[in-house]
Parts: structure tokens; C-alpha cells; sequence
């Protein structure tokens, strides 16, 4: 199946060459990269697990991994309905269409990526850096949420303030509740607020 995905890649993401000074740096049965001046493409298709077609851009003078393109799209501020659909693909047809969908958003959308502009890379850095910080920021809540949880049930309410309190200001009005609450119960243990 893969014999023809970097045909399919290279006839879909012509313009990366003709408008935008791509060249093409590796082609293989799966993937293709190209590369500008400034900036690296990456094409994948993993026919063997996920079957999953994925894009990705980073700037070459920057470390950080590849942005996929859903980080891309949500950049760029592409609308859900142009992008509606997942990217795993069963058959070459099936790829082939994500490629040729994903080769239109680039080429209407990405310009400003493609062409190296400070300020759409800031702009979709700085996303990844917030939705980072919010990923961590759900976890510790989930994490701190079930321990006073278990703490609340056992009525151990220094173990309830220790798990919330540095949490304080992303917790519910029910929690902040929970936490003032247990906060009283270590200052004044016998109290029945």
C-alpha cells in the first residue's frame, strides 16, 4: 500500500516546491520531508498500526518537536467544518484523500508557516506552551481531586489542604468550600462548622 504514499504526497504538495522554495530531502515507502531554507515538512503514513497520516512543521533553527497538524490547523485558526474528520486511513484511496484535503489546507491556510513568519511561529509556540501548561494544570487537579477525595471520606483534612490548597485558584466554588472547610478543622479540631 505504501509504494505509492510518497506519489501520492509528491503530487498533492507540489506547491510546497512552486510557491514556497521546498525541495524534497527524503522520500521513502512512508514518508516524505522537505525542506525550505527555514522550515522542515514532514509526511507520514503508518500503513502497519495506527494507519494514521500525519503532517508535521518545525522551524529548522528550533529544537522543539514537529507541530502536528492539528496544533497547525487550531494555529491557524482553520475552521472545524474544513477539518472534520480523523486521520487514519485503511487503503492508498483513503490516504490519498487526507493527503489531498491536507495539501488544500496547507495551501490556503499555512502561508505565513510555510514562508517562515515570526509571528505565526510565536503564535502557534506560544499555543503549545498554554495548552501544555493546561494539560499539567488538569492532571494535578485530577490527581489532587481524587486524593482529598479519599482524605474528605477519612475526615483527614490536613491530607484534604495539602492536596488542594496549592491548587486553590482553578478549583470549583464546591471545592474551595471543601478546602476552607478543612482548613477551619486543622485550626479548630473539635469545631462543627
Amino acid at each position: 500500500m505504501n509504494d505509492c504514499f510518497s506519489s501520492v504526497v509528491v503530487n498533492a504538495f507540489v506547491f510546497l516546491e512552486d510557491k514556497h522554495g521546498f525541495c524534497i530531502r527524503e522520500r521513502g515507502r512512508s514518508t516524505v520531508i522537505y525542506e525550505s531554507p527555514m522550515i522542515v515538512a514532514s509526511l507520514f503514513y503508518d500503513d502497519q498500526r495506527s494507519f494514521e497520516v500525519s503532517l508535521g512543521l518545525r522551524r529548522k533553527s528550533d529544537p522543539q518537536p514537529l507541530f502536528a497538524f492539528d496544533e497547525i490547523l487550531r494555529s491557524l485558526d482553520v475552521p472545524s467544518t474544513i477539518w472534520a474528520f480523523g486521520s487514519t486511513a485503511r487503503t492508498l484511496a483513503d490516504a490519498q484523500r487526507l493527503i489531498e484535503k491536507m495539501a488544500a489546507i496547507m495551501a490556503s491556510y499555512a502561508t505565513p508557516l510555510l514562508e517562515g513568519d515570526n509571528r505565526a511561529w510565536e503564535r502557534i509556540a506560544e499555543q503549545r506552551r498554554k495548552e501544555s501548561q493546561n494539560y499539567a494544570l488538569e492532571r494535578d487537579l485530577r490527581m489532587a481531586r481524587a486524593e482529598a477525595d479519599v482524605a474528605w471520606r477519612k475526615k483527614d483534612y490536613a491530607s484534604v489542604v495539602r492536596a488542594l490548597k496549592p491548587l486553590r485558584a482553578a478549583l470549583t466554588a464546591t471545592e474551595i468550600g471543601k478546602l476552607e472547610f478543612a482548613e477551619k478543622q486543622i485550626r479548630n479540631p473539635g469545631s462543627r462548622s
